[in-house]
């Protein structure tokens, strides 16, 4: 099937068929992602309290019964920090697939990263 309209050749890189076959492509990185949240069942139904956080970052937790996490999102093209002090205990959550660090109570966060823990208020 021929597109009715002009489509550039650099988005042929971004055609599915192209990205599956990349395992670092951005199709399958959400992949791994949505397959990693779907292990968290508070990610999927806990209740959600946003934080207030400067621009371009995006805190919220989601809490289901004694389970708290903290979602930390850089929207934002440059590195951006956002501080942990206000809660007991942040222990960060791994195999999401982003990277991010924690350094003297601060997380340390790549543009368009994303950040997840285990928290206590």
């Amino acid at each position: 099937v021929e597109p009715w309209l002009p489509v550039s050749g650099e988005h042929s890189r971004l055609a599915i068929d192209v990205q599956d076959a990349l395992p670092d492509s951005v199709l399958n990185h959400y992949r791994r992602f949505i397959k990693w949240r779907n292990t968290h069942e508070v990610l999927r139904t806990g209740d959600i309290n946003f934080i207030n956080a400067d621009e371009p970052l995006l805190a919220y937790t989601r809490k289901r019964g004694n389970k708290t996490l903290l979602i930390v999102i850089n929207l934002g093209d440059s590195a951006a920090e956002f501080d942990v002090k206000s809660f007991k205990t942040c222990v960060a959550l791994d195999g999401h697939g982003f990277e991010c660090n924690i350094i003297n109570n601060t997380v340390q966060m790549p543009k368009f990263s994303a950040f997840f823990a285990d928290v206590t208020v």
